[in-house]
């Protein structure tokens, strides 16, 4: 009646917090931001959101689990990682410095979530943290896929046409391939299984 300001609510100051659509619907005060995050409002406290729900807004690309399989790691097309609670279904993106476009590989090893993507390179996520390290590993051609050794010891990316094989945080070998790798797994004896993009598969004994 008024026409005065009651309360106003800041979602954020980027182009992805722009509102594109609100619903006040019996006790629940909803908005959707332009990043496709759904937003739960606080009436009695606007500075902080009830709930914030962050899916994906491209198509998923890559999907791991934590060692304990408590929570479930999905990336996308636009470089994005989320993390899931696999109990509650509940989740949040990853922060921080990411691939920026599609993410192809995950890995999760202890409190190390490890990612490749299409901008040729090998990256690191703090999981308890739940944020991007500084830890940022170029690699020679477009990476395929990953996997690492249980004890984190060895990490096997297969690229474009390549395969790579680092260890303590660098590139100790590289093998030049005639196919294009889709797909790379380590078994418990140290073999590499490498999936072709053609629908075939190779194996190789030891990966040093």
């Amino acid at each position: 009646e008024t026409r005065q300001l009651v309360s106003e609510f800041v979602i954020g100051n980027t182009v992805d917090d722009q509102q594109v659509s609100c619903l006040w619907q019996n006790q629940y005060l909803l908005t959707v931001s332009l990043s496709g995050f759904i937003n739960y409002l606080d009436v009695n406290n606007p500075a902080k959101p009830l709930r914030i729900v962050m899916g994906h807004n491209k198509p998923i690309t890559v999907l791991t689990l934590s060692e304990d399989r408590s929570s479930i790691f999905t990336g996308s097309h636009d470089g994005f990682v989320t993390n899931w609670n696999a109990s509650t279904g509940e989740n949040i993106r990853v922060e921080g410095a990411g691939h920026g476009n599609q993410v192809n590989g995950m890995k999760a090893v202890g409190n190390t979530l490890f990612t490749c993507g299409i901008d040729d390179s090998l990256k690191q996520i703090d999981i308890e943290g739940n944020t991007y390290t500084k830890q940022d590993l170029h690699l020679g051609s477009q990476p395929r896929g990953m996997d690492i050794t249980k004890d984190n010891s060895t990490t096997v990316v297969g690229s474009v046409n390549e395969i790579s094989v680092i260890q303590n945080g660098r590139v100790v070998n590289v093998m030049k391939v005639s196919y294009e790798p889709s797909s790379v797994s380590i078994s418990s004896n140290g073999h590499v299984a490498v999936g072709h993009n053609d629908g075939t598969m190779t194996i190789r004994a030891g990966i040093n």
